[in-house]
């Protein structure tokens, strides 16, 4: 990788990943709005929480992290591997599995 694909990489990526984070908060909204409104049983509140949580976790507490690394990053700085990143991956997983049981939690009822 050359010196000029770094920089260009994390412009790109800080693009890509605002358009599904917007996308998770406008969800997040509506679905604790149809929990709150409806009458959705008991086993649903918990995994919404957490769908709904765990993007703002991201948002709040990791991405702020990731941004300082590549703004130092890219001002020049020689930094260590940031372990931002396996925080944000585990939070992802843990909202994959919020969704799943989601989506698979109707079926099994």
């Amino acid at each position: 990788m050359n010196a000029t694909s770094v920089p260009v990489g994390l412009g790109i990526g800080r693009l890509v990943f605002r358009a599904p984070h917007t996308v998770e908060a406008v969800c997040a909204v509506v679905g604790i709005v149809a929990v709150a409104v409806g009458a959705a049983p008991a086993w649903i509140i918990g995994p919404t929480a957490a769908a709904a949580v765990l993007p703002l976790a991201q948002l709040a507490a990791v991405r702020p992290s990731l941004n300082r690394c590549s703004d130092r990053f890219l001002a020049g700085e020689n930094l260590p591997r940031s372990r931002s990143h396996l925080w944000y991956v585990a939070l992802e997983l843990l909202k994959v599995a919020a969704l799943l049981a989601l989506g698979i939690g109707p079926l099994t009822v």
